[in-house]
């Protein structure tokens, strides 16, 4: 290769090496934490975890950096925390490398509650970074007592129907269905899981989730309605809560519990084969409208609480 050639190449790769360092460093020194986690998760829902584990990744301009030191600002507000103010746990300057796994310290935290949390770290120099961005986690229900909701099955399909006077501001839906389920809220379905829950020792406990429907809600009617198989469970079991906050201040809780309706749906039998799940079902049976508002209910019929042979509720 010509001298020239080979000159041209080097000053080329310089100037793209100049023009990139700006780009991902905006300033000298530990830069502000990334990939904020709690429990291993980015802003989780419904965690029951009662001291959550907090984790970062670090950043720096330069080579052979670490972390000296740590402050963790916790809030029960979003605006408290854009003050700098942790009002649920602010750990000051807290000598230590570790950036995961760090464990809450601060008050008790509330059931169904959000929280906000942001860190900065301080180098090996001693020089601060920035804060992070505003991450957040939100508890689960923490005591069984908190649960609303009544075991109710039979029913492979199973619906209520509500009315809601204010739109709803904040709203969470909290379910454990058995052996699987699939939730739907005024023909919408949510989340993008199939075969949930996971498998457990159903005597012993059982797995819910918890959803953020607030835009899945309206003003006037809505319905909910839950598709169930056995599954492993052999059965099929419904637990269900949903605490909804409208505009007003005013709280709604709608629970599983007798005044609910099922009947059967398109899927007669869910099988769990060597080579994978599979389904038997009846083309002459629809499922598509069935959770949306129906105030006929001509097909569903009261279905009453059940022993469901669960065991306690995790999340």
């Amino acid at each position: 290769m010509p001298q020239f050639t080979k000159v041209l190449c080097h000053g080329t790769l310089l100037l793209f090496l100049s023009c990139l360092s700006p780009l991902a460093y905006p300033q000298a020194g530990p830069q502000r934490p990334a990939d904020l986690r709690t429990e291993y998760l980015t802003d989780p829902l419904g965690i029951d975890v009662l001291q959550p584990r907090f984790s970062w990744v670090l950043g720096h301009s330069e080579r052979d950096e670490g972390q000296s030191a740590f402050q963790l600002l916790v809030a029960s507000r979003r605006q408290a925390l854009d003050r700098d103010e942790g009002d649920q746990w602010d750990n000051g300057k807290s000598a230590s490398p570790e950036s995961a796994q760090v464990v809450y310290n601060g008050k008790p935290l509330g059931s169904g509650r959000a929280y906000y949390w942001k860190v900065r770290y301080w180098d090996r120099q001693g020089r601060p970074s920035p804060y992070s961005r505003t991450a957040q986690f939100e508890m689960g229900l923490l005591a069984r007592e908190e649960w609303k909701g009544q075991w109710i099955g039979g029913a492979n399909q199973l619906r209520t129907e509500f009315q809601l006077p204010e739109n709803a501001v904040r709203a969470r839906a909290y379910i454990c269905g058995l052996g699987y389920y699939e939730l739907r809220i005024n023909g919408r379905k949510l989340g993008n899981n199939v075969l949930d829950p996971a498998w457990t020792t159903y005597e012993k406990r059982v797995l819910y989730a918890t959803y953020d429907v607030t835009s899945h809600l309206k003003r006037g009617a809505n319905a909910v309605g839950v598709m169930l198989g056995e599954g492993w469970y052999k059965s099929r079991a419904l637990l269900f809560q949903m605490n909804i906050e409208l505009a007003g201040g005013k709280r709604i809780t709608v629970a599983s519990n007798a005044s609910w309706r099922g009947h059967s749906g398109p899927i007669t039998r869910l099988l769990l084969l060597d080579r994978g799940p599979g389904s038997e079902g009846s083309a002459g049976r629809n499922f598509g409208a069935d959770d949306a508002c129906d105030p006929g209910g001509g097909r569903y019929r009261a279905r009453g609480p059940q022993q469901s042979g669960a065991g306690r509720v995790c999340v």
